[in-house]
């Protein structure tokens, strides 16, 4: 957190004293701040500037004056701006002080660093640039309370100043707010060090030492509890030194202090609360009743204009504590104390005040979208059918924007409150379906129906949470076999009056997938087109990567391999420029790495090569099912771990086959994954995925080529094409995906058979699909057999030569990799060859022959398909080899 400007006196001096911890981490950064005047680099003309920047009682001076008596071989020049000081008289107060602090040195004569920018000040400001050119060890020169120069030549003249100042001075600047001076191009030339409020203020550990020297012992626990009472402020902390002073039981002391911190109300009537004019009471009174509050919050609920009271705050030094500054939404809040003293003193004035404040606070939080605060307010508020409402309008968004943890804290908090209402196991509902933890959700959703009977009524009175029940029903119920989902549907197209957009699109999404796993396809995408324009209308971001994605995987179930990677990709793009869900980027990731798997586009820079993976988003059992195996089959190829991958992704599948209720995704990924158990020699993990695809979905096209494949691998031709031949009657009605798998392997049972003509027909069928789709996984994955005949036939495909060629060159490369089988020797000298060492130096760093060498070169040349060193290499390369 960073302290809002503000502007009473800096704890310092006798009294305050020990109550200033030593902070060696700000004289720490201090040192490194002022570095370079000790040894300026060559080249150096000027010298560094620090800014230290922080409202009253956050020990400023004390700071910089700890760190200015550690000094050593230093001339250190200290001034103080009175009130209406004119700058020829702090220039010769200046002077003084450089001359008193140098008189042991010797003066050189000299002149001020050439290369700086021109200077026209008077002649005390001229003769303290002379002094310091002069000047033969390095110069710190301090000037506190640089926030009193109001007037702006007298800023200017500063900022000329400090702007030329030779390599071995450095200048530390102590203000209560920045001053309107040329802090970007400091910054920009490395010369700007600002230290503010949040480094400033003191920790944990520096209250604990405060206390000590006031021989009032912290635990860990009390220190954090004390430093969120008081935000590090030093005079707060002073205070409930003095309340704490001589306690044995702290944790009461500190219960005490929070909720009727009388020790802090002398402080505050005697040094704030009087001064403040009453208007700016009456505006701290009512903002201490909310945890924090934005400008435009407050100019809500209270009588006064927020900017200009937050600014009338500043100017009688009030403790404000600007929170997250870096946030569009700036927030602010007051010290703990404070705030509950301040929330006393209303209860005590005006009873009903509160709740008023409360009620206005939460209808504008939701009414921006300020989802967590309007619960937090709720749950402040103790009114259980505004909470209720509150939870339910802001529960939705809050999930569909990422913030699970968040929600579910809140619903934690919530449960004791809400135990008998159904929107709690619905929001649960909500969190495990955006998980992908359907068992949990389905769950959640019978307690809510146990809550609330008329949930499940087929004509319950259409309200939003019973959209919600039906929503978040037809989400689960398209995946688990729980009931009919084309009956439940219908209701989501026309969502209730008091239904919020967020809802409304959501309903449609859930009817959008609904319909698809049904494979009534046109509507789903209806649906989805739906949902997309209204949430691009609502400008719901997170809205729209999730339609997006919903699209790219109705383009999936379509086999539109060209549209799914379009649709993902677009998704994708919003990730980039929006804050969105981790979760909906890993399904979006999915859809992007699974397109440029089928489209063979793996190496495609232009697609999802800069996309994350879903490895750097989750744990990959949060992700869900089908992220996690479109992920596992995408990188496949590239993985160091491919048995591992091999077996998780025939888990996954076999869980999905047992448990969809459409073939489509996960009878057809059956092919994917069976050729990767194929290809790390665990034809017996296909079986017992080919029995549960069987039992789960009969005898379909899929589960009759994986077992095709399994006779392939065992060498079983004939078979092969036996158990084909049905498929192969039927193709024109299959997916894509299992369309070119089914040829494909038809032309590699052919290439095994000797049958030319067959293996031509076949892949000039293969290569027809993947025109029509993209879709060219299957021919590339295919082997060498193929990859063979399509080098034979190359040139005889018609117009579909160029696609064959892509096709080929695609899978020369994959062949490449997986059956090059370098030895490791070989090995060892393929990772010699980028470098410009002759065979006869390999040799002599390996400790063998030059004719060994010579020997493992050309095994790997012939192993890579290459004929020269640097076609090795390159190869090697592509194909991560090195």
């Amino acid at each position: 957190m960073e302290r809002m400007s503000a502007g009473v006196t800096d704890v310092h001096g006798a009294e305050a004293g020990p109550f200033v911890a030593e902070r060696p981490r700000i004289s720490a950064l201090l040192d490194q701040a002022i570095a370079s005047t000790a040894h300026p680099a060559d080249g150096s003309r000027h010298g560094p500037i620090v800014l230290v920047s922080a409202p009253a009682n956050t020990g400023k001076t004390s700071a910089v004056g700890g760190w200015v008596r550690t000094l050593r071989d230093v001339s250190t020049v200290e001034v103080a701006v009175s009130p209406a000081e004119s700058m020829e008289r702090i220039w010769r107060r200046c002077h003084e002080r450089l001359e008193a602090a140098d008189t042991r040195s010797a003066w050189a004569a000299g002149q001020l660093s050439p290369g700086g920018p021109s200077t026209d000040f008077a002649d005390t400001a001229q003769r303290l640039e002379e002094g310091l050119a002069r000047s033969d060890r390095p110069v710190v020169m301090i000037i506190d309370d640089v926030d009193r120069l109001t007037d702006p030549v007298g800023v200017h003249s500063l900022d000329t100043f400090i702007a030329a100042v030779p390599a071995h001075v450095a200048v530390v600047l102590i203000a209560r707010h920045d001053p309107p001076m040329s802090w970007h191009r400091y910054a920009r030339d490395a010369r700007f060090t600002r230290l503010g409020e949040d480094v400033l203020s003191l920790t944990a550990a520096e209250i604990r030492d405060v206390m000590l020297r006031q021989h009032t012992e912290l635990t860990d626990g009390a220190a954090e509890r004390l430093l969120f009472l008081t935000g590090g402020w030093a005079a707060l902390v002073r205070v409930a030194a003095n309340h704490l002073a001589g306690r044995t039981d702290i944790a009461g002391a500190l219960d005490q202090l929070e909720r009727s911190p009388r020790p802090v109300s002398d402080y505050l009537v005697g040094d704030l609360i009087t001064a403040l004019p009453a208007d700016l009471f009456d505006f701290v009174s009512a903002t201490a009743v909310l945890p924090e509050f934005e400008v435009d919050l407050a100019d809500t609920i209270c009588a006064v204009d927020a900017a200009r009271a937050l600014r009338g705050l500043v100017d009688h030094d009030f403790p404000v504590i600007a929170v997250d500054p870096a946030s569009v939404s700036r927030s602010y809040t007051y010290p703990g104390i404070v705030r509950a003293y301040l929330r006393g003193e209303l209860r005590t004035r005006q009873p009903a005040a509160r709740e008023q404040i409360l009620t206005t606070a939460i209808a504008w939080s939701v009414r921006n979208r300020r989802n967590r605060t309007a619960i937090r307010l709720a749950l402040d508020l103790d009114d259980d059918r505004v909470l209720e409402a509150t939870l339910l309008e802001c529960g939705l968004p809050m999930a569909i924007d990422g913030d699970l943890n968040q929600l579910l804290a809140l619903l934690d908090s919530a449960h004791t409150a809400l135990s008998t209402s159904p929107v709690l196991p619905l929001l649960h509902a909500l969190i495990a379906c955006d998980t992908d933890d359907l068992d949990r959700a389905a769950t959640h959703l019978d307690h809510a129906v146990t809550l609330a009977p008329a949930l499940g009524r087929p004509h319950a009175q259409r309200d939003s949470m019973v959209h919600l029940y039906r929503t978040l029903l037809v989400q689960v119920s398209a995946r688990l076999r729980v009931r009919d989902v084309a009956e439940l549907i219908p209701a989501l197209d026309d969502p209730p009056a008091d239904a919020t957009e967020d809802l409304a699109i959501v309903g449609l999404i859930a009817a959008g997938v609904g319909w698809r796993a049904v494979g009534e396809h046109d509507s789903a995408e209806r649906r989805f087109r739906r949902a997309l324009a209204l949430a691009e209308g609502a400008a719901r971001p997170s809205l729209r990567v999730r339609t997006g994605t919903e699209l790219a995987a109705l383009a999936w179930y379509r086999g539109d391999a060209l549209s799914m990677k379009t649709l993902a990709v677009q998704a994708m793009s919003l990730t980039r420029t929006h804050p969105i869900g981790a979760y909906e980027i890993a399904r979006c990731a999915s859809m992007v790495a699974m397109a440029d798997y089928l489209l063979g586009d793996s190496g495609d820079t232009a697609g999802s090569a800069a996309l994350p993976f879903i490895g750097q988003l989750h744990e990959p059992d949060a992700v869900g099912a089908l992220t996690e195996l479109s992920d596992l089959i995408a990188t496949f190829d590239g993985t160091a771990g491919r048995h591992a991958s091999a077996d998780r992704a025939r888990r996954i599948l076999a869980v999905m086959l047992a448990d969809d209720t459409a073939p489509v995704p996960s009878c057809v990924l059956l092919t994917s994954v069976a050729n990767m158990c194929l290809e790390v020699g665990r034809p017996d993990w296909v079986s017992e995925v080919i029995a549960i695809a069987d039992r789960s979905f009969g005898p379909r096209p899929e589960v009759r080529l994986a077992s095709a494949a399994v006779q392939v691998f065992h060498g079983r031709w004939e078979s092969a094409r036996r158990t084909l031949a049905p498929v192969l009657r039927a193709v024109e009605g299959l997916h894509p995906h299992t369309a070119s798998s089914v040829w494909t392997l038809e032309a590699a049972v052919a290439c095994e058979l000797g049958e030319t003509r067959a293996a031509h027909l076949a892949l000039d069928a293969a290569l027809g699909v993947a025109e029509r789709t993209g879709v060219v996984a299957p021919v590339v994955e295919a082997g060498a057999a193929v990859t063979d005949a399509l080098a034979r036939d190359a040139g005889t495909f018609g117009h579909l030569d160029g696609l064959a060629d892509r096709v080929l060159s695609l899978a020369t490369r994959r062949d490449r990799v997986h059956h090059a089988h370098l030895t490791p020797s070989e090995m060892r000298v393929l990772g010699m060859l980028p470098s410009a060492k002759t065979a006869g130096e390999i040799a002599e760093l390996l400790s063998v022959s030059v004719n060994t060498v010579k020997t493992h070169m050309r095994g790997v040349y012939r192993k890579l398909g290459v004929g020269s060193r640097r076609d090795a290499v390159s190869v090697a390369r592509s194909t991560g080899l090195i």
